[in-house]
């Protein structure tokens, strides 16, 4: 069982460098852009595409889809973007103006973010057995997840790089992700 999230394309708050989050911000024709060319050039090494149910995550999957000859199937909450609570919709210089430790009022922790996501790659595992998922997520989302899972450090992730998972017996490990395989691994 492999599944590889990668990440939507831009939006107008990503362009604006806005704390998007859990706010339901569509993709901009430079995210169209970037969804078309990447279904265009990744593998035909997928059975299904599914995603999270933000819009710009779902149009993003439609898109890679098509370029893929493939069906999107299903939509897995558990694999939204982190809640920044109070913050979402700000730049970076009026978050750090209000919240200079970075603790923004209502936010989903890094801890409960993981632990939904692990969640989420259970559910579509168990959706899709012995099928190659491509599941269209989000930034933060994948990068503290392949954080948890690899124990590798915080690198920013970029608009469609996809990073893979397998499961293991109870095990999620990384796989591939844009620096390299990784080979450590995380308890479901």
């Amino acid at each position: 069982m492999q599944i590889t999230l990668i990440r939507h394309g831009q939006t107008d708050w990503n362009h604006q460098r806005r704390l998007q989050g859990a706010t339901d911000v569509p993709l901009n024709e430079t995210g169209r852009e970037q969804a078309r060319t990447a279904g265009a050039t990744l593998p035909r090494a997928f059975d299904v595409v599914t995603s999270s149910p933000l819009g710009r995550a779902r149009e993003t999957a439609a898109l890679l889809a098509a370029q893929l000859d493939l069906e999107v199937v299903g939509a897995y909450p558990a694999i939204t973007e982190r809640s920044f609570g109070e913050a979402e919709g700000k730049t970076g210089p009026e978050v750090m103006e209000l919240w200079p430790d970075r603790n923004y009022p209502g936010q989903e922790s890094e801890q409960a973010l993981v632990a939904r996501a692990l969640v989420g790659l259970d559910e579509i595992a168990a959706a899709h057995p012995g099928e190659r998922v491509l599941a269209v997520s989000h930034g933060a989302l994948i990068r503290l997840l392949t954080e948890a899972v690899s124990g590798a450090g915080r690198e920013p992730v970029a608009n469609l790089e996809p990073v893979s998972f397998e499961r293991v017996g109870e095990t999620w490990r990384v796989v591939a992700t844009p620096a390299g395989s990784v080979d450590s691994a995380l308890s479901a």
